[in-house]
């Protein structure tokens, strides 16, 4: 949410490899991502997997 509390992403991942069993935690592989165009060239993902 951006500071009007307005949506500007969304996205999702997994935690670990598949072939691992999802045992590497420190692995995030990203699923998808979607975010409004002012949002699109900034460092707002990023963040959000922190």
């Amino acid at each position: 949410m951006n500071e009007r509390d307005e949506v500007v992403g969304i996205g999702s991942f997994v935690l670990g490899l598949a072939e691992d069993w999802y045992e590497h935690k420190e692995i995030a592989v990203l699923g998808n991502s979607c975010f409004t165009e002012e949002y699109q060239n900034n460092r707002t993902f990023v963040r959000g997997l922190s």
